[in-house]
């Protein structure tokens, strides 16, 4: 895999792509499979990233990113020891586009 397991992503804009991984600045990421699952979400004008890594600490994280960021503004980690927390990611809008975004974690 990717950089020893740590895996990434790639973060785009209208001009340029980066391929982001966080295992070079965080050795706790190592083996977590950043970027097995990734979506994201609108706020406002604010696009966020929110992005799985299921293997980190043997629990899983889910990390959120500005869409123009490479360090995560927000992160929940799995409290289950295999529990792969991350693995998939959903988001639902309740009330259309103005509404309440929620991030389902699975």
């Amino acid at each position: 895999g990717a950089f020893d397991w740590s895996g990434g992503f790639f973060q785009s804009n209208r001009t340029s792509m980066m391929f982001r991984n966080m295992s070079s600045r965080y050795v706790d990421m190592k083996d977590s499979y950043l970027g097995y699952s990734i979506t994201d979400i609108k706020v406002g004008q604010t696009v966020y990233l929110v992005v799985g890594a299921p293997r980190y600490g043997h629990k899983g994280r889910v990390l959120v990113f500005l869409k123009t960021s490479e360090n995560p503004t927000y992160h929940v980690d799995g409290d289950q020891s295999g529990c792969y927390f991350g693995a998939v990611l959903c988001t639902v809008n309740l009330r259309g586009r103005t509404g309440t975004i929620l991030v389902l974690v699975g």
